[in-house]
């Protein structure tokens, strides 16, 4: 009975194997809640494993939990605070403390295994970090059990370390050197904290590390993620401070994530780790990699000082974009299991880092429409409507065509002498290209030939802006033979294991058709205003040349037929049954098809500019107002000073008799008695006066 016993564990054994807790706090800000959320999907002692090894680990816990079913197959129960009071709890939170009661976090952190704190990122968690060390460190007699501390720093606290060589920058700083690391002016108190940790450990119960993270990225991003959104909205041109030549130490949130397994598995004897790739990338790169890969390719350079300017770039993010730290973890690459994500850094892994960021952003699948339909239907305007719910690009071909025709005659234009060799080249191709599109125009009733047309549609529909946002086409294709052309495939948009004969990146999700019958139509163009057909093919000459045309494209072998032959979905809309203002009802329809928007930042941008315009047109009514009650105040000061000068002047004049009368009659008497007073000095002075004035008045005639 005994030897089954033994064999057999208790439930609370099992439990005790299976579940490690961990505090974190903070579980909603980027860190937190990314190594929350993969630590408690992780599995303890993973990390001593070997792949193969690894493999029985999870068949045992699974055959384990299989047999036990009041255990949970959870290996790492998280538990931690939110920093945000109105964030959705995660489904992998155990538990949320409250982030305002210290009992409560000090009970948590003693019913934990490991506790996690971040100062790195989390500025606000200086003082919380400070707080929980110091108390854990008194309360460690008390432990029943081994605990972890783990507070994640930065290697802002190495930035003005004196370099192993001042000869050799080319020399990395590892941690082998924490001793003689000197912080950045801004992050003294990050050090602080990091002594105070390294010196709040013993080795019974409680032990400390801290980890100096680079500057982290990956999923949704972070400290970079100012360049992902810029590019991702096809901004012009990605801004780079300085030359960036600044080498930045920098690791993957996942490999961190790892780095943190690694310790709370192995419990390292060294207590002060560095947790960066291999790569040394310079901000230069770093950019550049992004702007290529995610946006227009271009960069722009700007001064640091001019950096400092922009209100919305904080000062903490701008100290670590700009550093220039050559530092190297070794401790981590050569005693650590580690399944690297990328270990040689963010511009070798930049097309993973780019799906992973569309991924966590919800924008990894634009919204590729296209509208078709009979002339005059009203193709434009419900695709116009589409696009401002959706933020996306309203393609319409007269537009991508004179863009294109634009772009030539700019780049023909240019002079040859300035053209680099490769410039010159492309300056050739424009000029044969721009000179072969003249002489189709003029042999083609003042139209393109459609593989000009498919050429231009086709670059605009691939490019990088269309591929983030997505886009609505407008009208096009109407035949066959033109959807085969323009979207097929070639060797460079289809993988070989794919076998597809169109391109994927430009075939629309889906088709909206608009239906109508040709009297729907036809009053629908009479009704135009004169301004709307005016120079365009709306006339109804014009209407019923394309409403023929429409037919006889539509008989035998459609455009319809062309989606169908692929499996693009078709959705038909009548719009004679819509009798709703700018078809309204159609609209709401479409939205509940397509689904909500996958923009990013658009819809806020558009509303902060809606809101800015606001702000100014209420600042600029508000100083209209103040100056129409400035010289509302003017005028009043004005005429209030004239009518005390006239006052004045009035008064003056009504007591200009008395002046004289006092000054003739009175003041000489007056004067000369209080001179005598002044010299006799007599007792009584007042009485003194009057007998003077008595004596020596003056005979006056008063009339």
């Amino acid at each position: 009975m005994q030897n089954i016993e033994e064999k057999s564990p208790s439930i609370e054994d099992i439990r005790s194997k299976l579940l490690i807790r961990v505090f974190i706090n903070n579980c909603d800000t980027y860190i937190g809640h990314n190594i929350a959320e993969i630590i408690a999907n992780a599995i303890p002692q993973a990390t001593l494993k070997e792949a193969t090894e690894l493999d029985e680990v999870n068949s045992q816990i699974e055959e384990i939990t299989d047999n036990v079913s009041s255990v949970t197959t959870d290996s790492f129960e998280i538990i931690g605070t939110l920093k945000n009071p109105l964030s959705v709890k995660p489904s992998w939170l155990c538990k949320v403390i409250e982030s305002d009661n210290p009992d409560e976090i000090l009970s948590a952190m003693k019913a934990s295994d490991v506790i996690i704190y971040d100062i790195g990122e989390d500025f606000d968690a200086l003082d919380q970090t400070l707080w929980a060390v110091t108390i854990l460190k008194s309360e460690a007699p008390t432990f029943e059990t081994l605990k972890l501390f783990i507070c994640l720093s930065t290697i802002m606290t190495w930035v003005k370390t004196k370099p192993l060589d001042p000869y050799d920058r080319e020399l990395t700083l590892s941690e082998e050197d924490f001793k003689r690391r000197i912080p950045h002016p801004n992050f003294h108190r990050q050090l602080q904290i990091e002594k105070c940790v390294m010196a709040s450990s013993n080795k019974e119960n409680f032990i400390t590390y801290v980890l100096a993270c680079g500057l982290v990225y990956g999923h949704e991003e972070n400290i970079f993620h100012y360049l992902f959104k810029d590019a991702w909205l096809s901004k012009q041109a990605l801004d780079c401070y300085g030359n960036g030549r600044n080498v930045i130490p920098t690791i993957h949130v996942k490999d961190l994530t790892s780095i943190v397994l690694n310790v709370i598995d192995r419990k390292p004897k060294i207590r002060y780790l560095v947790a960066v790739d291999n790569s040394n990338n310079n901000l230069k790169e770093i950019v550049k990699s992004i702007s290529y890969y995610l946006g227009t390719g271009k960069v722009n350079y700007i001064s640091k000082e001019d950096a400092l300017l922009n209100e919305s770039l904080p000062q903490n993010e701008f100290d670590k974009i700009v550093v220039n730290l050559r530092i190297e973890g070794i401790y981590i690459k050569e005693h650590m299991n580690i399944e690297w994500v990328a270990l040689s850094g963010m511009v070798d892994n930049m097309k993973k880092m780019i799906k992973e960021f569309k991924e966590y952003r919800n924008l990894s699948k634009p919204i590729k429409i296209c509208v078709l339909g009979p002339p005059a239907v009203g193709k434009s305007k419900i695709s116009q409507q589409l696009t401002e719910y959706y933020h996306i690009h309203h393609i319409t071909i007269g537009e991508v065509i004179s863009e294109a025709v634009e772009n030539l005659e700019q780049s023909a234009a240019r002079s040859e002498s300035e053209l680099s060799e490769r410039e010159h080249e492309q300056y050739n191709q424009d000029k044969e290209l721009l000179e072969a599109l003249k002489e189709n125009k003029e042999n083609n009733n003042n139209r393109y030939d459609d593989h000009y047309v498919h050429r231009f549609l086709r670059k605009k529909l691939k490019s990088m802006s269309c591929k983030n946002q997505g886009f609505i086409l407008d009208g096009y294709p109407k035949t066959f033979s033109q959807a085969q052309d323009l979207f097929a495939s070639n060797d460079e948009n289809t993988n070989e294991d794919d076998n597809l004969d169109y391109d994927p990146e430009i075939m629309p999700d889906n088709v909206i058709w608009l239906d109508a019958n040709d009297d729907y139509l036809r009053n629908r163009v009479l009704n135009l205003p004169e301004k709307v057909v005016r120079g365009s093919h709306s006339t109804e000459e014009g209407f019923l040349r394309r409403l023929v045309k429409f037919h006889e494209d539509n008989l035998d072998e459609t455009v319809q037929h062309y989606f169908d032959d692929y499996a693009v979905r078709v959705d038909h809309y009548d719009l004679t049954q819509d009798p709703s203002d700018n078809s309204h009802k159609t609209i709401r329809t479409i939205i509940e098809l397509l689904g909500a928007p996958r923009h990013y930042g658009k819809l806020a941008n558009k509303m902060a500019k809606k809101e800015n315009l606001r702000r100014l047109q209420m600042e600029k009514e508000r100083k209209v107002i103040e100056e129409r009650e400035q010289i509302k105040y003017d005028i009043w000061k004005s005429n209030k000073e004239r009518d005390i000068a006239q006052e004045k002047e009035a008064l003056d004049d009504r007591s200009l008799p008395i002046k004289r009368y006092l000054m003739r009659h009175v003041l000489p008497t007056l004067t000369q008695g209080l001179i005598e007073c002044c010299r006799h000095r007599p007792d009584d002075p007042i009485d003194y006066l009057a007998e003077f004035i008595f004596k020596n008045n003056p005979e006056i005639d008063i009339i």
